[in-house]
């Protein structure tokens, strides 16, 4: 698959998922149009609920990070574990805030 737009795809990803998951709780008919992602056609699982979505970020500031994407419209983000805590608080935490403010979102819905 070409290189290409990682945050543009994963944004796509994740709300064709929770499309999915809007038609199993019957709160929306399932109609997602994507550029890369396939129309999702499939049954609920369970009756559990919801599952939460997490992405991993990223550890450097030389890739293009995710979390500003993630914080837009999944539940929480996975850090890297080779995260140092300058990257922590200099690059994952202002793109989180970034992204949860161009979502109108707060970190209480995070996790």
């Amino acid at each position: 698959m070409p290189w290409s737009r990682p945050a543009a795809r994963l944004r796509e990803l994740v709300t064709a998922v929770r499309a999915i998951w809007d038609a199993w709780d019957g709160t929306a008919p399932l109609d997602f149009r994507g550029s890369s992602t396939p129309t999702p056609s499939c049954r609920p699982p369970s009756t559990r609920g919801r599952p939460s979505t997490a992405i991993p970020g990223s550890a450097s500031a030389r890739s293009v990070p995710p979390h500003p994407v993630a914080a837009e419209v999944a539940d929480g983000i996975l850090v890297h574990p080779f995260a140092t805590r300058a990257s922590l608080t200099g690059l994952t935490l202002p793109t989180i805030a970034e992204g949860l403010a161009g979502a109108g979102r707060d970190r209480s819905r995070s996790r």
